[in-house]
């Protein structure tokens, strides 16, 4: 299960408000995000849930929709108890999940429930709400899942355990039953004899034979890299490997097993198989063909995992292949695009800078291939070519998910009939209801830091699968958590490994397709489209444009009587880091009287500098009147004459150092007129007469 981030539902906000708060006040760094989900309790998803069911997954089948838009699988789930819902007549539900594959075309909905043939637990439904179209059986009952990930509750019975994405439950009856018998006021009705802690029991079983070494101790996952395990009594008839679950924060469920066709070779003593793509660091067991269990008596450690699509298209064997990207938009990669509300911070202001961000620090440490293109009217997740970027609509998301990833695949079959798969499409969705730090200041203890979660997610766009090295706030950053209130934005040493290893393995042509190419990275270099002035009766006015920017840290205003010698006026502080186009204006109130050099210095955050072209504006002056201050220097106060012309033709404007108008006169009498400056401070000052052809200045010393 690759997830990302979620939130509690529209119809328990006052519920989660009620335990945000508590938690935050109490402990601020407690309040996880599991896989960038937030955990919904046991009693509250059974609340939400129409129908309850215990019950074991048969079958699948999978199929697109009426508009060949997303792929969908429908789990046929055999009933052993119903805890809840009008259920009549009926051994079996379909329960519809989104992802899936069709032929030679796959998608892969991150967080979502995803099953396997065999799990065995409870599920929280609600009605199905997707069009299945001739996918509809008759006489048979749809349902959905109410939270993603969060909808099934998987019994392991290695451990006698059952286990969600968040929590362990050791206790069947009272940690599980009682509980929703006690929120939904019924008891169970029981549709077989199934009993969970009886089928555990044969699992429990010891033959005093023992794991007693493995090699290597540290590995890949996804990678086809194969972990050899010695030992005795795991005897003649293949069995199963479990690892320990990637996508369970506690590092505590071991239940992904291998593929059949993972395992090499099976004897008595000696087990080879590969590692699959959604094990983690941990322990791993060995489940000898009966039942009876072997675990390693220490970790093994996987440092990062590839991303696999599992198939048996054409070979009837399902197995795993690890995926690979590709040049898909002709220039060398992926090319994103921002829903407009998302690109314009109409949803949430800065989201779309912090997932600008997070793309810059993939392509830093891999060279991988992403660009940002045009904005784009597409508010909807659909297979139609276009990678989106947007925050959702209403309740478009599960309850407690926060965001939601897309993954469409691509397969062929190369000569020897072996399927390849490469990433098609990408489309990224998040929840415009949560709390967000979308800056690059410290996260507030009631927020999640954007940028971090942006970071994980297109981890998995990357086709990186999750780790359980570190812990919520200093591990990998592909750890399936992350804390509220925490800023976990750096990559590590196994993130950069995991992410180079891909983009090298993207460099093998797959499908026809053209492969990846190197990027610069060179994502947002502050890019100034246009720069000019135009010379205003009473000042010059500036103004310049940007397409894109990277760190800027702003702009010095410069000025200069010759082209040469420059003078800086004012420093105008840039955007940071958007690929939004921007607009900059700076007036000039103090303007040299014959003509004024202007030119930019573009400042980045970490002090290089670049200097813009330079531009000139010419003042046309009226020498039939000479503005006259004095006395000059004064202490208490000046009087301003036009050589004898009618005041009331002109207006004027006292400008202190700095360009500010701090008094303005118009329709003033006579042809002098005095101002007290006594409250003015010591220093350079300027007075502007306008006229209607022409603008007279004059400075004058404060003392």
């Amino acid at each position: 299960m690759r997830q990302i981030f979620t939130i509690p539902p529209s119809g328990s906000n006052l519920v989660f408000i009620l335990i945000l708060a508590f938690t935050m006040f109490f402990s601020p760094s407690n309040l996880n995000a599991q896989c960038l989900m937030v955990e919904l309790p046991l009693n509250e998803r059974a609340a939400e849930a129409t129908f309850i069911i215990e019950g074991k997954v048969i079958s699948k089948t999978s199929f697109w929709d009426e508009k060949q838009s997303n792929i969908y699988t429908s789990n046929t789930i055999e009933i052993y108890k119903i805890f809840q819902g009008d259920i009549i007549n009926l051994n079996s539900v379909e329960i519809i999940t989104p992802g899936g594959q069709v032929g030679m075309n796959m998608q892969v909905v991150n967080p979502s429930l995803q099953l396997n043939k065999g799990d065995i637990g409870v599920f929280f439904m609600k009605k199905n709400e997707i069009e299945l179209g001739n996918a509809r059986k008759e006489n048979t009952l749809y349902l959905f899942p109410t939270s993603a990930g969060q909808s099934f509750i998987k019994y392991d019975f290695n451990s006698g355990v059952a286990s969600g994405p968040f929590k362990s439950y050791k206790r069947i009856n009272e940690d599980i039953y009682s509980v929703i018998e006690t929120t939904t006021q019924k008891s169970y009705n029981n549709i077989s004899s199934f009993n969970f802690k009886k089928e555990a029991q044969q699992y429990n079983t010891s033959l005093n034979k023992s794991i007693t070494g493995f090699t290597p101790s540290t590995i890949t996952a996804g990678t086809e890299s194969i972990l050899t395990i010695n030992g005795s009594g795991f005897g003649a008839t293949k069995g199963s490997v479990e690892f320990t679950n990637a996508n369970n924060q506690s590092g505590t469920d071991v239940s992904i097993a291998a593929l059949d066709a993972q395992i090499k070779t099976w004897t008595d003593n000696q087990i080879t198989v590969e590692v699959p793509d959604d094990a983690g660091t941990g322990v791993f067991e060995v489940i000898r063909s009966g039942g009876m269990m072997f675990t390693s008596s220490t970790n093994l450690t996987v440092t990062y995992a590839h991303l696999n699509t599992n198939s048996d298209f054409q070979t009837g064997i399902t197995d795993a292949y690890p995926t690979r990207l590709v040049d898909r938009n002709t220039s060398g990669g992926y090319t994103w695009q921002y829903f407009t509300d998302f690109a314009n911070g109409t949803d949430i202001a800065g989201a779309a800078d912090a997932f600008l961000r997070a793309l810059n620090t993939h392509c830093q440490s891999s060279t991988v291939n992403w660009l940002v293109g045009a904005n784009s009217a597409i508010d909807g997740v659909d297979r139609d070519g276009v990678n989106i970027v947007r925050f959702d609509n209403g309740t478009e998301l599960p309850n407690g998910v926060l965001g939601r990833l897309s993954s469409w695949y691509r397969g062929c079959s190369t000569v020897a009939g072996v399927p390849e798969w490469y990433v098609e499409e990408l489309d990224a969705v998040f929840d415009s209801d949560v709390n967000w730090n979308t800056g690059t200041g410290v996260t507030a203890a009631g927020q999640y830091n954007f940028e971090a979660v942006a970071l994980h997610e297109i981890g998995h766009a990357h086709q990186l699968g999750h780790t359980l090295n570190g812990d919520a706030t200093t591990g990998d950053i592909m750890f399936p958590n992350i804390s509220i209130g925490v800023d976990k934005m750096g990559l590590s040493t196994n993130d950069e490994a995991g992410m180079a290893a891909l983009f090298g393995r993207s460099t093998t042509p797959v499908c026809s397709e053209s492969v990846m190419t190197a990027s610069n990275c060179a994502t947002l270099p502050v890019e100034l489209l246009a720069f000019n002035g135009e010379a205003m009766p009473d000042y010059n006015r500036l103004q310049w444009v940007t397409a894109s920017e990277e760190n800027n840290a702003g702009f010095e205003v410069q000025r200069s009587k010759d082209g040469q010698n420059w003078e800086t006026l004012d420093f105008v502080k840039g955007y940071g880091t958007t690929i939004e186009r921007q607009q900059y204006k700076y007036n000039d109130y103090a303007p040299l009287t014959d003509i004024s050099y202007y030119r930019l210095k573009q400042m980045d955050t970490d002090g290089a500098y670049e200097y813009s072209d330079i531009i000139s504006l010419e003042r046309k002056v009226d020498n039939a009147a000479a503005l006259v201050v004095y006395p000059n220097p004064t202490r208490e106060a000046i009087t301003f004459e036009l050589g004898g012309t009618a005041l009331e033709r002109y207006t004027f404007q006292l400008i202190d150092p700095l360009g500010r108008v701090l008094k303005s006169w118009d329709k003033l009498e006579g042809t002098t007129h005095s101002i007290s400056v006594e409250d003015l401070s010591n220093g350079f000052y300027t007075l502007v007469a306008q006229g209607a052809n022409n603008v007279l200045v004059k400075r004058f010393v404060k003392q």
